[in-house]
Formats: structure tokens, sequence, C-alpha cells
């Protein structure tokens, strides 16, 4: 039986070019429309509120929607202007631990902070040449204690900030060394208060201490198990575990928190379960993960299986 067994592996292998790995999780559902009538053609970030509810940035029309746990649209906000609650290519969306909605705005150089229900109450930052407070950010990330942690992608630096924007350090440069980043994609805050990036050309996870002390990393380029081919997309579980959006390899991986590989799951494609580009992704407190399907314009959600289905 074992024999038989390896016998399937091994040509399941060969036939996909990479490893047939089981995963814990299965597909739960989708959404692709905004409010029945309008494309959802570009979406961004995710993020899941302390309530349940669904945070997509729309690109296309400049906005954030707010969703259902189902992905039925509650409300929409923001315009394309420079203006207080007004947006300039939103790139990162992320909640606050007492519910409220940080988004990054790239071209505009700032992080703004709404309510839950859109309502704007302030923000910080301006876009300057290097060295300034931003120079290009592109990723959020908000820990536990507030703080609140800021990808600048043109000074492949992360900078940190309480949660009413006073710097607090940053760290990193380009390069491939530890600590060093190329394009970091994404950030996430670990519960013991790791900070995780996606080091998106150097095709690897990096985690350091709150205060940006280099404790890790792991990855390289490929498309084998614990590799990645420009990994964005980077959360932290309920179960502490870190999940991935391999972009260009179409599929999400796990780990835990110090890389060693868990399980993945997805394949390019259109169908339910599978992606193309998937770039972003987020838990709900029930355990439901959140995933951008970018080329194919949707929110795709998952769900843990249960032992006994298996």
């Amino acid at each position: 039986m074992r024999v038989r067994f390896l016998m399937v592996f091994i040509l399941l292998s060969l036939a996909f070019g990479r490893p047939f790995i089981g995963n814990e999780y299965e597909y739960a559902g989708e959404w692709r429309t905004l409010d029945g009538a309008m494309n959802f053609s570009l979406p961004g970030r995710v993020a899941v509120g302390v309530e349940g509810n669904v945070y997509v940035i729309d690109l296309s029309m400049q906005r954030l929607a707010k969703y259902t746990p189902s992905g039925s649209v509650i409300s929409t906000w923001g315009n394309f202007a420079e203006g207080e609650g007004e947006f300039d290519f939103p790139e990162a969306v992320e909640v606050a631990p007492n519910g409220d909605i940080y988004i990054l705005q790239t071209e505009l150089g700032k992080v703004q902070r709404f309510t839950r229900d859109g309502d704007f109450v302030y923000e910080w930052g301006s876009f300057v040449t290097v060295g300034g407070p931003f120079s290009f950010p592109s990723a959020l990330g908000v820990a536990a204690n507030g703080d609140v942690y800021v990808a600048d992608r043109l000074e492949n630096r992360i900078k940190h900030f309480n949660s009413t924007g006073s710097v607090l350090g940053e760290w990193g440069s380009k390069g491939g060394g530890e600590g060093c980043f190329r394009d970091p994609g994404d950030i996430a805050a670990g519960s013991g208060g790791e900070i995780f990036v996606t080091d998106s050309e150097n095709h690897r996870v990096q985690y350091f201490n709150r205060s940006g002390s280099f404790l890790g990393m792991w990855g390289s380029h490929g498309v084998g198990v614990g590799q990645f081919d420009f990994p964005t997309g980077i959360t932290v579980g309920p179960d502490g575990n870190v999940y991935v959006a391999d972009e260009l390899n179409h599929r999400i991986q796990y780990f835990t928190p110090n890389g060693s590989f868990l399980g993945t799951w997805g394949v390019e494609g259109y169908n339910a379960g599978e992606f193309y580009a998937p770039c972003s992704l987020a838990f709900s407190a029930s355990g439901l993960l959140y995933v951008v399907d970018k080329g194919n314009g949707r929110v795709q959600y998952f769900r843990r299986v249960a032992p006994e289905d298996k």
C-alpha cells in the first residue's frame, strides 16, 4: 500500500511539475461584484474587521468597499481626490485593535484612519524625497498594541509609528542580506510581537522583533514547497501560523512562525479554489481566510477542514 501511494505521489509530482501537497483548507465561497451591476475589476488588499465584515480596496474606482462575511456589499467610501478622506491610489488596508480602519495612500504618501463606518478620523505623512516620512509607501501592518508599520518600497525600509503617527523607529536598506529588502510587499504582526515581511523580489519572508531586530527568514526563488515566486500578501492566522500569497506561483503557502513548511493549495486557473496572481489575504476571527484573487477580479474565501472531513 505504501509503495502504491508513493508511485501516485511521484506521478502527480511529475505531471504538475511540483509536489502534490495536501492541505487543511477548502473553498467556501467567493464574490466578484460590488453591487450586482458594477464589475469588481481590480480588487486590491483585503482586511477583516473585528465584527467579521470584510474591507477590500477597489483600485478601479479608487475607494474602499465594506462587505458582509459572505460578500454582500454594505457600503463604500472614498473618491479620487487629495483632500481628507479622499483617495489617490489606495494601496493597503488594515484594521486597528479598536476596529478603526487604516488606509495607506501611496500616491499621496500618507496614512489615513477612519471609523469602521467610513468616517474620517485623521491622517499623517507626506510624499517627499528619499529620507523623509515616505518616499513610496507600499504596505501596512498593525500590531496588537496599536503600533503601525509601513513598508516604503523606494527606500526598501520598514517605518514604525505609534497609533497617531509619531515615528518610533525604522530599519532596512536595499539588498539581499539579513534585514535588507528588494520590494517589501506586505507586513503582518504575530501574536508574540514578531513582524513578518514579504521580501518580494528576494522571494522570501523575513521576520523581526517589534523594534526591527532581525530574527530569521525563509524562502528562495522556485516552485517547490517553501519556495516563492514574488510573494506579496502575508497574514498570521488564529493558529499563529503564517500564510503567504505566493503570487506568481498562483497559490497560498503556510508555515510555522519560524518558517517550517506546513501546507499549500492553489494552481493557476479561474475555477473555485484556483488563483491568478493572489495578492492579499486576511483571516476573520471565526477562522475564514479571505484571499484577493487579483487576476480573476474576485475575492475567494476558505475554511479549515474539520478532522472528520479529511
